[in-house]
C-alpha cells in the first residue's frame, strides 16, 4: 500500500498531468501529446538527454569492469587485500564539493596537477574542463573514481558466496585462469552485475553534482545533462 501510494500513484498522476496545460491555479487544459512535442523541438532539451545519455554509456560499462576487475584482484585473505579495499572504498564516502575541488585542482589548466606534469614534459597543457570534447568523458571519469567502491563490495560479496570446492574441482582439471572465470565465475556473479548495471544507470542518469559544480553545464552546454536542465 505504501509503495502504490508514494511511487506508483504519482507516476500515473505525472503521466496524466503531463498531457494536460496546467498551472498551479487549476484551469486543466487536455493538449494530448502537444507538451512532449515542444519539448523535443528544444534543442537545449535535447542535447541534455544526449548528454545524459552518453554519459551514462560512459560511466556504467567502465564501472562494472573496473569493479570486477578489482574485486578478483582483491578477493583475499590478506591484511593488503584488506588495506586496498579500503582504500578503494574511502573515495565513495567524500561529499561531491570535496569530490569537485579534488579534481578541480587536479584538472584546471593553470596551475593544476595535469598542467604541473604536462609543462614537466615539455607538453601544453589541456584545458579538460574547457574542451566540449572533452568535458563529459572528464566528468566521467571523475565519477567512476568516485563511485567504484560500493559495486566493488557488492562483487566481492557475490564472489564470496562461490564455493571453494567448485575451483578446486577446477584446479584438478587443469581449466586456464580464462575457462575458470567464464564457466564458473562470471555465471555466479551474474546477478550482482545485473544488480550493479540497474543501480548505476539509474543513479548515473540523475547525475547533477558534478557539473554543476566544476562546469555549470558549459562549455555550450556540452556537460549539461537532464537534471541541470530541470533545475535551470
Amino acid at each position: 500500500a505504501v509503495y502504490l501510494w508514494l511511487l506508483v500513484y504519482p507516476l500515473l498522476a505525472g503521466i496524466r498531468l503531463s498531457l494536460y496545460r496546467a498551472n498551479l491555479f487549476g484551469g486543466e487544459h487536455f493538449i494530448a501529446f502537444e507538451n512532449y512535442a515542444r519539448l523535443f523541438r528544444d534543442r537545449t532539451f535535447v542535447q541534455a538527454l544526449g548528454n545524459s545519455i552518453l554519459f551514462v554509456a560512459l560511466t556504467v560499462p567502465l564501472l562494472i569492469v573496473l569493479a570486477l576487475g578489482l574485486a578478483l584482484a582483491l578477493n583475499r585473505g590478506t591484511r593488503f587485500a584488506g588495506f586496498m579495499r579500503s582504500v578503494v572504498f574511502a573515495s565513495s564516502v567524500l561529499s561531491v564539493t570535496v569530490l569537485t575541488i579534488i579534481w578541480r585542482q587536479i584538472l584546471v589548466p593553470d596551475g593544476g596537477l595535469l598542467s604541473h606534469f604536462s609543462r614537466l614534459i615539455g607538453q601544453t597543457p589541456v584545458a579538460f574542463l574547457n574542451d566540449p570534447k572533452l568535458v563529459l568523458p572528464s566528468l566521467a571519469i571523475i565519477t567512476v573514481w568516485w563511485s567504484l567502491g560500493l559495486p566493488m563490495i557488492l562483487f566481492l560479496s557475490a564472489l564470496q558466496q562461490v564455493p571453494r570446492s567448485i575451483y578446486e574441482a577446477a584446479a584438478l582439471d587443469r581449466a586456464t585462469p580464462w575457462s575458470v572465470f567464464r564457466r564458473i565465475t562470471l555465471p555466479a556473479v551474474m546477478p550482482a552485475v545485473i544488480l550493479v548495471a540497474a543501480y548505476e544507470c539509474a543513479l548515473q542518469f540523475q547525475v547533477f553534482g558534478q557539473p554543476q559544480l566544476l562546469t555549470q553545464g558549459g562549455p555550450n552546454g556540452a556537460s549539461r545533462p537532464l537534471v541541470l536542465y530541470i533545475y535551470e
